[in-house]
């Protein structure tokens, strides 16, 4: 049927269990569709070999807008396949790979594809394991990334090394409006250079700050404390599971 409906714009089949042979046979329905600019596939248990399947029909997707794989299991192998589908598409606005099992090498794959994405404005890699090796590579690939809005690496364990590759990505994005980085270990000084990057913009977009489970002490609140004097538009802070203690709580309840 999906052969046949070569004008298509968007599929949204998120949360149904199709497997990889449900893969293979959505690869081939859309194989020849070269109008989709929407792919919404989370929570298909898809896997390693389905994605490679779904790869060989993005290839030709010069329109491709958003592509949503979350939750797949589609390891660093599936993950290089899709990355090599996308290479060359410059039109991609957003990317969501969270839950995936990719590693280092996916990230890697994943920072290859970034370098000629001028616009991406979402990028979603949260619990993937890319630890500090796949954040440095996606922090030299995001530098230039001034339009990135959604910024999720939740649950990662990049640690102080990842965070300062992605220094200059905060410093010069211009309209990031949520960011996660809980989990990562980043600690005190992590947040020093997350909060020195974001601070001094001239304009302020920052929505939401999850920095839950970092082992943050009072002296990383002070800092975030500080910040959230200068972001009038900051609705949601997350600092679940850290440090913190009666100081910290204190600072935090004089800015709040």
């Amino acid at each position: 049927m999906l052969r046949n409906k070569k004008f298509l714009t968007k599929l949204l089949l998120d949360g149904n269990v199709i497997g990889v042979e449900g893969a293979k046979t959505l690869a081939a329905g859309i194989r020849d569709n070269e109008t989709l600019t929407n792919l919404h596939l989370s929570d298909c248990l898809i896997l390693e070999d389905g994605a490679k399947e779904l790869a060989k029909s993005l290839e030709n997707k010069r329109n491709l807008l958003v592509l949503d794989l979350t939750n797949n299991k589609i390891m660093s192998d599936g993950c290089v396949s899709i990355a090599k589908s996308i290479q060359n598409q410059s039109t991609l606005r957003e990317l969501m790979l969270s839950n995936n099992f990719i590693g280092p090498g996916g990230a890697n794959a994943i920072s290859r594809v970034l370098m000629n994405k001028k616009y991406i404005t979402e990028l979603s890699l949260a619990m993937n394991g890319i630890f500090s090796e796949g954040a440095v590579a996606l922090g030299q690939s995001l530098k230039d990334k001034k339009y990135l809005e959604v910024f999720n690496v939740k649950k990662n364990e990049i640690g102080l090394q990842g965070i300062k590759s992605m220094e200059e990505c905060l410093n010069l994005s211009r309209a990031i409006k949520e960011l996660n980085l809980s989990g990562n270990n980043i600690g005190d000084s992590g947040v020093e250079i997350v909060i020195n990057a974001l601070k001094n913009k001239k304009r302020q977009s920052l929505h939401n700050l999850a920095l839950s489970n970092n082992s943050i002490t009072s002296v990383g609140c002070k800092l975030i404390c500080q910040f959230i004097q200068k972001c009038h538009v900051l609705e949601e802070l997350q600092l679940s599971n850290n440090e913190i203690d009666n100081v910290g709580a204190d600072s935090l309840i004089q800015v709040l």
